[in-house]
């Protein structure tokens, strides 16, 4: 394994990552949005409780976040797949055990995080 072997796929996911997220600045930039609750005022009749959040002024964005999402998490599974190929490798100071076990946490905290995420 070559030092090419590691920068190829880096640079691939991260110029992919790079145009998802430009495309999306470019062409449904987000935008913070706040809504005032008329239901709750003070004594001046002014709304004393608002909230914001962010929204894409074009489409919704959802395609965006989906291809992102996507992206890294086949990021995930290649240094997954990556880390249980070199696991017999034989070195003094062998740490494909230790960074399997972070890309394991990792494809964990996708799994559980991208549906509270949607929620």
């Amino acid at each position: 394994m070559d030092v090419k072997d590691v920068i190829l796929p880096l640079i691939l996911f991260l110029v992919i990552n790079s145009v998802i997220l430009i495309c999306w600045t470019a062409l449904s930039p987000l935008q913070f949005v706040r809504e005032f609750n008329f239901e709750v005022t003070d004594a001046f009749n002014r709304s004393v409780e608002s909230s914001g959040r962010c929204q894409s002024s074009g489409s919704s964005g959802s395609g965006y976040i989906i291809a992102l999402a996507t992206i890294n998490l086949s990021i995930v599974l290649f240094a997954v797949v990556q880390a249980y190929k070199a696991r017999n490798i034989s070195t003094e100071y062998s740490e494909s055990a230790y960074i399997a076990m972070v890309m394991i946490s990792l494809l964990q905290m996708g799994v559980i995080g991208i549906p509270v995420l949607l929620l």
